[in-house]
């Protein structure tokens, strides 16, 4: 009971003496003397150390921006003013430093310096036009008369550009040759390409890799031509020259280009063409010995054949009869057959046949 008697004096007595210790609107609070600033010994020292240690106790609160303390009850008003003092302020977190931007138009590698560069001069040639002189934007913005005066005299921000970072040699200057060439190859990963370079003693990180190739993505490219299927290529090679449309033309020029292999089949096979329209069969043992002198496995097997019957090949590229007239009644005949196997018997087939 005599504990909690002592609190609750104690509550009374602090609020009794912030009241006081408050000041009023439009006042001054008078400077604490030195003196002032200790707070006075209890008078009842050791007495009662349950009551004593609630008077002495000091509660710290904050109540619509002003301090204010609770001090022991026996303190005098300066030494209340003496305890409010305030709260103590929080560190400010360093803010992260931005990325470096990519850089202008002139090729300038992104610094921090280039980029207040670029801000300030638009800056001060914006304010001209709202009324603005230069010693009016020398003061709002906060520079001197010569710093404003060189920015507004500058055309282009990258006027004012100087120092050692402009144009500073970097790890990857010699390696950007080499990196042009492969993404014009269509190479265009740049992890692969830094994983090549690395291969030719370039020590710089992913980083500056990737930060190079950004300006290249961004620029429009035009979508690659569908390359033509082996159908089409192989159409190409089996129709006369003089027959051929001109874009077709083009397009098998370019192919045979990057081909060596395809442009040496296409040559065997037009010299075949000439001597079956031509009735050139005295050359065919040359035709022969050439294509066995290239590396063409696919025409080799072709001579294979030949060569079994060369005598009758020969003969058919030499004399001007042929058994086409007779094939051509064979599949005139077994054409008709074929549609109609299993449906009907050989009365209807010998007239369709007779008749045909």
């Amino acid at each position: 009971m005599r504990s909690t008697h002592a609190r609750h004096n104690a509550a009374g007595a602090s609020t009794d003496v912030v009241s006081r210790a408050a000041p009023e609107k439009g006042s001054r609070t008078p400077a604490p003397s030195r003196g002032a600033q200790e707070p006075a010994p209890s008078a009842a020292g050791g007495q009662d150390s349950g009551s004593s240690g609630v008077r002495g106790s000091t509660d710290i609160t904050s109540t619509s921006g002003a301090t204010s303390a609770r001090p022991r009850s026996g303190a005098s008003p300066a030494t209340a003013r003496a305890c409010v003092r305030p709260l103590p302020r929080r560190p400010r977190r360093r803010q992260k430093s931005r990325p470096r931007q990519a850089a202008g138009r002139h090729g300038f590698t992104g610094h921090r310096f280039a980029d207040r560069t670029r801000a300030k001069h638009a800056t001060v040639h914006a304010m001209p036009a709202a009324g603005h002189g230069r010693r009016s934007i020398q003061r709002q913005l906060g520079m001197t008369y010569r710093t404003a005066q060189r920015l507004a005299d500058a055309v282009m921000p990258e006027d004012l550009f100087q120092g050692q970072w402009q144009n500073r040699k970097t790890k990857l200057d010699d390696f950007k040759p080499y990196l042009n060439e492969r993404w014009a190859e269509g190479c265009t990963n740049a992890w692969t390409l830094w994983e090549e370079i690395k291969t030719h003693a370039y020590r710089g990180g992913y980083g500056a890799v990737r930060a190079y190739l950004r300006p290249f993505r961004t620029i429009p490219t035009a979508p690659a031509a569908r390359p033509p299927s082996p159908r089409t290529v192989a159409g190409w090679i089996l129709t006369h020259p003089d027959t051929l449309l001109e874009n077709d033309r083009l397009r098998l020029k370019s192919v045979l280009t990057h081909c060596p292999e395809l442009d040496a089949l296409t040559g065997h096979v037009r010299a075949f063409g000439r001597m079956i329209t031509e009735l050139q069969g005295d050359r065919l043992a040359q035709w022969i010995e050439a294509v066995r002198a290239d590396d063409l496995p696919s025409l080799h097997t072709f001579v294979n054949g030949l060569e079994r019957d060369l005598a009758a090949v020969t003969a058919g590229l030499t004399l001007p009869w042929s058994s086409g007239v007779v094939e051509g009644h064979v599949n005139r005949i077994k054409m008709p057959k074929r549609q109609m196997y299993g449906r009907v018997g050989f009365g209807l087939l010998r007239k369709r046949v007779l008749l045909a």
